[in-house]
């Protein structure tokens, strides 16, 4: 009673199988990178979150505050609304100029909180209006906006009151047409 022993397979030279091992490691290098966006997904979602908390949290800037964010042109210091206030109180203590920087501020704080732009404070005002990414209308309302504050802030002619009147009133349309109402809306 002899059996018959199987034979043994023979030892692959590089045929079909191998087109299985890459199949093996393409679905390696997928769950790495799917991994990989996921966690980065959390990381900015962490981020966003710790961001909201910390703006929600935030008490209303004093005066020293904003007068030192408006030096540094820092918009993110304080919300549109209380951006526009403080330049209302400069515009009635006669310092215009500065009026129009805070109305600026309080537009850019707006519209990066409606997710219009992207505040940085080492862009330039036009970066900005390039980057807006909302309807061509309040792109076109924001670059005159942008063109009324340079020729102010950069001395090309002297604010008047009536123009910073005309001015707040425009920022707050554009603000309203476009997300929060004059800084009703958090970061």
């Amino acid at each position: 009673r002899e059996r018959n022993p199987r034979p043994l397979p023979a030892a692959s030279s590089g045929g079909s199988s191998d087109g299985f091992a890459w199949l093996g490691a393409f679905k390696v290098l997928g769950w790495v990178l799917l991994i990989a966006v996921l966690g980065l997904m959390f990381w900015m979602l962490l981020g966003w979150w710790g961001n909201q908390r910390r703006v929600s949290n935030r008490a209303t800037p004093s005066r020293a505050t904003l007068d030192s964010a408006l030096e540094q042109r820092d918009a993110l210091a304080a919300d549109a609304e209380e951006w526009a206030a403080h330049a209302q109180t400069l515009a009635e203590e006669q310092d215009l100029r500065q009026a129009f920087r805070a109305m600026f501020l309080s537009l850019l704080s707006g519209l990066h909180s409606a997710g219009h732009i992207r505040y940085r404070a080492q862009r330039t005002n036009w970066t900005y209006v390039r980057g807006f990414s909302g309807p061509d209308p309040q792109r076109d309302a924001f670059g005159e906006l942008t063109h009324r504050f340079d020729d102010v802030w950069y001395g090309h002619r002297e604010p008047q009151a009536e123009e910073f009147s005309l001015l707040r009133q425009r920022v707050a349309s554009l603000l309203g047409a476009g997300g929060p109402k004059a800084g009703g809306g958090k970061r």
